[in-house]
């Protein structure tokens, strides 16, 4: 995410307006802890403190880190020689 996205974040963050009946929940993967302070720090830029707030506080809106492909999908390695 980054400013450049600004108008493909601002169209998901709309899909929960006032009068919207059913709600989405947005999960933001991340690398590492700088990798997440960075994703927050672009949507707070781009959307404003209020309407992120207002998402996490509702649960819409969730940071985890990226998960571990090779142990869920129990990927071995390969002998390549």
């Amino acid at each position: 995410m980054d400013q450049s996205d600004e108008n493909y974040i601002k169209e998901i963050f709309s899909f929960n307006g006032e009068f919207i009946q059913q709600r989405c929940n947005i999960i933001v993967f991340y690398f590492n802890n700088y990798a997440k302070f960075e994703l927050l720090n672009n949507l707070l830029s781009i959307l404003g403190s209020n309407l992120v707030e207002r998402w996490m506080k509702n649960g819409w809106l969730k940071f985890e880190p990226n998960p571990n492909l090779v142990e869920i999908n129990n990927i071995q390695p390969v002998d390549l020689t």
